[in-house]
């Protein structure tokens, strides 16, 4: 039973959070209604990541194409800033599903009469953990303005972007929860004040995680508050 206590409190100590703030295009003006929340979860580096997409602003039953981009956008550019899509084994676009995909494609969501969406789905490429090549932290997250035709399509454009159209709105990945405690690979968090995380790919600056910042999960439990009620809950059983 201690051995179990132990083990559920590494998980908590491993899990990781991130969150996207997203905000409309400064350019195409096709997204000045887009408000949402993107909230990324992964328990640890073998399970899969969960994708939680809260948005609203998008017209009445439209389909969309959301992808993760390459690089984070700083505060002074537009969402062209945040590049490719996210793609480091060099594949061709495809559906989430595909062998063949970009990390980045995660396909579509449908917005209801109100041009809302609520949206959660798990992805098996997506990671918030590993090296920055393959490292889903610290890029973009896009919301395009049509369906995407998940590289099915008969133009060059359909094995490169699925034909999504114009960037309507997009936010940077940035990690709000690490149980560590210590210091860590992270940025600060996103508040409504600071706007896009004016970072690139490869920058990962040192900084202790927050709890407390945009975005913060109210059940997030800091490692000390893990192993504590793992430790009581072995004495108490033993």
């Amino acid at each position: 039973m201690l051995a179990s206590s132990l083990l559920f409190a590494a998980a908590l100590v491993n899990a990781k959070t991130a969150q996207v703030l997203l905000k409309p295009d400064t350019t195409s003006n096709l997204g000045a209604n887009v408000t949402g929340t993107i909230t990324l979860e992964q328990p640890d580096k073998d399970t899969q990541i969960k994708i939680t997409l809260n948005i609203a602003g998008l017209a009445p039953a439209s389909t969309h194409g959301w992808h993760v981009h390459n690089l984070a956008v700083p505060a002074s550019q537009n969402c062209t800033a945040s590049g490719p899509h996210f793609n480091p084994m060099n594949k061709t676009h495809g559906a989430p599903e595909d062998e063949i995909r970009h990390y980045g494609d995660l396909g579509n969501f449908v917005t209801d009469a109100d041009g809302k969406a609520t949206v959660t789905v798990t992805d098996r490429l997506l990671s918030l953990f590993g090296e920055a090549p393959v490292n889903a932290l610290n890029r973009g997250f896009v919301i395009h303005q049509n369906k995407d035709d998940l590289g099915k399509g008969n133009t060059t454009l359909s094995s490169t972007t699925g034909n999504a159209g114009a960037r309507l709105a997009c936010g940077n990945i940035v990690e709000v929860t690490n149980s560590t405690g210590g210091s860590t690979t992270t940025v600060p968090a996103v508040t409504s004040t600071q706007g896009y995380v004016a970072t690139t790919q490869a920058s990962y600056p040192s900084a202790k995680p927050s709890t407390t910042g945009y975005g913060s999960i109210s059940s997030a439990i800091t490692a000390s508050a893990a192993l504590s009620l793992a430790v009581t809950f072995a004495v108490f059983v033993l």
